[in-house]
């Protein structure tokens, strides 16, 4: 897993957290995909990037990028669970795996 991130937050924020939109949808049997745009005022930069494939539950890139209270987050990633004590993903969900 690669996990990076940088923010100033704003000192005086409420965090009026609001999710102004957001998109969503699959494009693979197990794969989907998230957009997001977010207002809040904790955030005066937000940069956030992780990158995961496998060990974990919804592998996949996160990436956000924030600027003066509004953020947008984009996530592709695994919809399936991942079995810990297997070291596999779990397909009691019905979605076949191909790893």
């Amino acid at each position: 897993m690669i996990y990076s991130k940088f923010s100033i937050t704003n000192p005086w924020a409420n965090d009026n957290f609001r999710n102004v939109k957001n998109w969503s949808g699959r494009f693979l049997k197990s794969k989907a995909w998230e957009l997001e745009i977010i207002s809040s005022n904790w955030y005066l930069l937000h940069l956030e990037f992780e990158l995961s494939f496998r060990g974990r539950d919804h592998a996949g890139v996160n990436l956000e990028l924030g600027l003066f209270g509004f953020v947008v987050s984009l996530r592709i990633y695994e919809c399936r669970h991942w079995d810990y004590k297997s070291n596999k993903w779990d397909n009691s969900s019905g979605i076949s795996n191909s790893n």
